[in-house]
């Protein structure tokens, strides 16, 4: 049987914010996600005439760059 601790009030709003910015921050990716037009990597055209590292593009596509707070320069 599992016990459930009561939260202190800041610690209720501290999960209720927290939640809200996760959820808003999730909404704001998808947003910028559909607005470059490609919404995963199945929908990625990868038949073009351009050349470029498939597995470089993969890493990109996974956006773990943006936890490691580092940039990415295209050219």
């Amino acid at each position: 049987m599992l016990r459930q601790k009561k939260l202190s009030y800041e610690e209720s709003l501290e999960l209720v914010l927290s939640s809200k910015f996760e959820r808003r921050e999730a909404r704001a990716l998808n947003v910028k996600i559909n607005n470059a037009g490609v919404a995963n990597l199945e929908s990625y055209n990868w038949d073009t005439t351009t050349q470029y590292d498939r597995e470089l593009v993969k890493k990109l596509f996974s956006l773990s760059y943006i936890g490691k707070k580092q940039s990415v320069l295209l050219f």
